[in-house]
């Protein structure tokens, strides 16, 4: 069922990598550093296309997909210049998108992506500033912290949308084209948009 080559067999059972990436699709997966996770499914129930490029650069990270329903450019990096630990990024069944971008650059911070989500073109997931630090010039307190990213199933985001730290978007919800999210919504069935997003429209669904 599982596909890799002989030397990548190698390598990951060396520095204790694991890599199941389900036959057929066209996933390139480099990973510097130990304990690594990554897991990728595609559709049981019919033939999928999916273009991925995973990156990580760190220890103790996962990278789960658990069903594809179409991706045609999608991709992942874990870490930057400066190497990153027990991030998790899990998506859930029947995601399609184009031209997606997930960054992970905060130590210990899950991103999560519930089942049957639509990204259209252009879309960026950050969770992170590292090498770079805010901080409080009065306090010196870190600025650059959050408890993750969390995207709910069945939401649709616009072509060319941020969504920052600590965002969080509800089930059935839709955010409007050239958005930037960048604080939560708890609410589900809302139209937000705009620069910073808010609610535009409260009770829809979305086919």
């Amino acid at each position: 069922m599982f596909l890799l080559n002989f030397l990548n067999k190698i390598l990951m059972k060396r520095y204790n990598n694991n890599v199941e990436i389900q036959r057929g699709l066209n996933v390139k997966c480099k990973i510097k550093g130990k304990n690594n996770t990554v897991k990728i499914f595609g559709n049981e129930n019919k033939k999928v296309k999916a273009n991925i490029r995973i990156k990580i650069y760190g220890d103790n990270n996962s990278i789960i997909i658990n069903g594809i329903e179409k991706i045609k450019r999608l991709y992942i990096g874990v870490g930057n210049v400066v190497p990153c630990e027990n991030i998790t990024i899990n998506i859930g069944k029947n995601i399609t998108c184009v031209d997606t971008t997930i960054l992970a650059y905060q130590n210990n911070v899950p991103i999560t992506i519930g089942d049957n989500c639509l990204f259209s073109k252009n879309v960026v997931i950050r969770s992170g500033e590292l090498p770079h630090i805010i901080y409080d010039t009065t306090t010196g307190q870190n600025l650059d912290n959050s408890n993750g990213i969390s995207i709910g199933d069945h939401v649709w985001v616009g072509e060319n949308t941020f969504i920052m730290k600590k965002a969080k978007l509800s089930n059935n919800s839709i955010v409007g084209s050239a958005s930037v999210v960048t604080r939560k919504f708890e609410e589900e069935n809302v139209v937000i948009a705009g620069n910073p997003a808010e609610i535009r429209r409260r009770n829809i669904n979305w086919e």
